[in-house]
């Protein structure tokens, strides 16, 4: 076994790992409307979820807050207003986010100072802000959220995706400090520096960027 001289921030980054399972387990479930736009299930959902709710047996809580709908929707759930489409009615609650990871490049035994490292220790190495030519783009993708999302709750749940179980696209390491996400769309690119407790917006110029 040979240690990687970069990371020498990992007692920080266990923190980060252990925080990020006792969030998981604090979770107390998503209802059927919320794993929905989130893009974590299909409409197909729906029947599964009637179909635990009728086994519970609970009078203290109606099937459509159970699934979490309003009345609007969960009336169009049931056909009772022809006119509304009950996936319209959905779909216009979320979007498409596309983002890129980029993380350094440390395949041939280069050591960076602020590898692995939260944004005072790019400071401290030097830099204000992230060097892009010393980053290679490993992956691009999107993300299905809800409209309101905002950017911290999307950066969050990239690093949650990225970080054990991967796409098998995915050509990189698991989200760490140091790496550096982009959240774009059609009008603009906005820049976060993975840091120790969360995400710091930066400048960055992916066009410098390597690519995997």
């Amino acid at each position: 076994l040979t240690w990687n001289p970069n990371y020498k921030g990992i007692d920080d980054w266990q923190l980060a790992l252990r925080r990020k399972e006792q969030k998981m387990k604090e979770d107390p479930g998503m209802t059927f409307k919320e794993q929905y736009l989130n893009g974590l299930c299909g409409l197909e959902m729906l029947e599964t979820c009637t179909k635990k709710w009728h086994a519970m047996k609970v009078d203290s809580i109606s099937l459509r807050d159970y699934l979490g709908l309003t009345e609007q929707e969960y009336d169009a759930y049931l056909q009772t207003d022809p006119g509304v489409s009950f996936q319209e009615l959905l779909d216009s609650q979320r979007k498409t986010q596309w983002f890129r990871v980029y993380q350094l490049e440390l395949e041939h035994g280069e050591t960076r100072a602020f590898a692995f490292g939260g944004i005072d220790a790019l400071h401290k190495a030097g830099f204000q802000q992230p060097p892009a030519a010393e980053y290679t783009l490993v992956y691009d993708g999107e993300l299905i959220c809800p409209v309101r999302q905002d950017d911290r709750d999307i950066l969050e749940r990239i690093f949650e995706r990225y970080n054990q179980a991967f796409p098998p696209d995915y050509r990189g390491r698991s989200i760490a400090p140091s790496d550096v996400l982009e959240l774009y769309d059609e009008s603009e690119r906005r820049y976060f520096y993975c840091d120790m407790a969360g995400f710091v917006q930066v400048k960055f110029s992916p066009a410098l960027a390597k690519k995997a």
